[in-house]
């Protein structure tokens, strides 16, 4: 997901929320089961590498996005609404999906759903709270 500088702060906003602040944090979690779920070894080094890069990538994405909201209190509101839909049609499209190979590291279509349910619960919502958002997510 490239970062382009061109564009409003609005969209910059809404980029770095759904790609990176959503994104980012899925990814982190869902390499980090996998690689608990993995029985070859290589892939769970190549699986606790990738978790790790995300979870770094998503680390500095929410820094990212609360030196935004500083700047501008104005941009809440659109990572507010960036998130809340990034969040419903991500929770949608999570339904379909291959059935897993969990000993090589494939979650399947229902195992991915609740992690990523349980992972915006646990961790996009806190944070997304934290610097301002109201969201009423079912």
């Amino acid at each position: 997901s490239d970062m382009t500088l061109s564009g409003s702060p609005a969209e910059a906003v809404t980029h770095l929320v759904q790609e990176a602040c959503l994104g980012e944090t899925l990814g982190g979690a869902e390499a980090r089961a996998m690689a608990e779920d993995a029985t070859d070894p290589i892939v769970r080094e190549v699986c606790r590498k990738i978790a790790d890069e995300e979870s770094r990538h998503a680390v500095l994405a929410w820094r990212a996005l609360k030196w935004f909201l500083d700047q501008d209190a104005a941009l809440v509101g659109v990572a507010q609404v960036a998130l809340s839909e990034a969040v419903t049609t991500h929770l949608a499209t999570s339904e379909s999906g291959h059935d897993g190979i969990p000993g090589h590291g494939l979650l399947g279509a229902p195992e991915r759903r609740a992690l990523h349910q349980a992972t915006i619960e646990a961790v996009v919502l806190p944070c997304a709270v934290n610097l301002g958002m109201r969201l009423d997510l079912a």
